[in-house]
């Protein structure tokens, strides 16, 4: 998944990169690992394996919506994975348009 994205807060960018990359919390990752493979210290394989699944969420996400642009705060449920700041603006861009 080659996927690349920009998220921004209030305009300042806090990443642009892959997808599978993402700022993603560490809790929500343990929490996936113990969902999927019952792994309460997941190993590397796993982690990767966690962050994969996030990104298939928030590539769906910009599916279903049909759009290039995602705000947190319409999604703040489904998008509870990623290590940022929900009291501010967070927007997240598709680079590259809808693919």
């Amino acid at each position: 998944m080659a996927k690349k994205i920009l998220i921004q807060q209030d305009d300042q960018t806090l990443y642009k990169g892959k997808m599978v990359n993402m700022p993603v919390k560490m809790e929500a990752i343990k929490e996936k690992s113990v969902e999927l493979f019952d792994d309460e210290e997941p190993c590397i394989i796993h982690q990767s394996y966690c962050m994969k699944h996030f990104a298939e969420t928030l590539s769906a996400l910009f599916e279903q919506s049909g759009t290039d642009v995602i705000h947190l705060e319409d999604h703040e449920e489904t998008l509870d994975f990623l290590d940022v700041d929900t009291t501010k603006n967070t927007v997240i861009k598709l680079l590259g348009g809808k693919k």
